[in-house]
């Protein structure tokens, strides 16, 4: 086994046992093989931050672990923290994506506020215009009931 991963096995034999024990494989130069991907996927598993991950790298772990319990070694553990791994980038991205809709619709009620802004306050301007013309229409209605009244002779007025 590479020097560099040794003390990954050793944590890997310490904590889960000899993960070799149902193993298939017959060659120690096949097994060292099989030992040190394992061991490669628990050192970019330990140095990587989950912002980091994305599907084809979990997916490349994922084929070192089916490989390797096709050959029956014990990689119960690993599987079940690239589930977990996996389960947390889902969550990150699922989260990001939430933000993403909330700024979006943020801005959105922003802009439909302005709009609604605006329309208020032409709403207004009409309902100035329309009072505005209502009174002249008053006046002018006045102004010729009064013309009326000046072109009638007074008694015909009460008739």
């Amino acid at each position: 086994m590479h020097p560099s991963l040794e003390p990954t096995f050793l944590a890997i034999v310490k904590k889960h046992g000899d993960i070799t024990k149902d193993c298939l494989l017959e060659s120690g130069y096949m097994l060292t093989s099989v030992l040190e991907a394992i061991c490669k996927v628990v050192q970019e598993l330990q140095q990587k931050h989950l912002t980091q991950f994305n599907c084809d790298l979990l997916n490349s772990y994922y084929s070192v672990v089916r490989d390797t319990e096709k050959m029956k070694v014990n990689v119960n553990w690993l599987r079940t923290r690239l589930d977990e791994i996996k389960d947390a980038v889902n969550c990150i991205v699922e989260t990001k994506n939430l933000d993403d809709e909330k700024n979006r619709l943020t801005k959105q009620i922003e802009n439909e506020k302005k709009d609604l802004e605006s329309m208020n306050a032409e709403l207004e301007k009409l309902k100035s215009e329309i009072a505005r013309k209502e009174n002249q229409q008053f006046v002018y209605d006045r102004a010729l009931r009064i013309q009326q009244f000046k072109n009638m002779p007074l008694m015909e007025t009460f008739q």
